[in-house]
């Protein structure tokens, strides 16, 4: 039997920045979780206040659902995100709009941001 321990990515390593923010490695990829509010006109991830303040101008975070989005929720809602009180929709990797239908019983996805662009991407559901 072979074991091969990567340093830095197991997880005792994961660091708290604070309730809603954990980083999985040093410098890794930051942790979010929050609950999506459903609204007559969309579903709203908020985010914490500051969370891209210090990442890169671009990079990756995994945005980590409490619940799932019940299942009898209208499926053309789109899902925005809101942090700092400003609101962006949530796309895919070709701009197109996340809807409910999307992400049917998914609760972890990993998504790309660019702040110069002003853009953020769900890259893969994880699950």
């Amino acid at each position: 039997m072979v074991v091969i321990v990567i340093m830095g990515f197991g997880f005792n390593n994961l660091k708290t920045m604070n309730g809603n923010v954990q980083i999985g490695n040093r410098a890794g990829i930051p942790v979010v979780t929050t609950t999506p509010k459903i609204d007559t006109s969309n579903v709203s991830i908020t985010l914490p206040n500051h969370i891209f303040r210090f990442l890169g101008q671009k990079g990756i975070i995994i945005i980590n659902f409490n619940s799932v989005i019940p299942s009898g929720t209208t499926t053309t809602l789109p899902l925005i995100i809101s942090v700092n009180g400003q609101t962006l929709p949530l796309t895919d990797t070709t701009g197109t709009a996340i809807t409910v239908a999307n992400i049917n019983n998914t609760l972890t996805f990993q998504v790309y941001f660019d702040k110069q662009l002003n853009v953020i991407r769900v890259v893969s559901p994880i699950s």
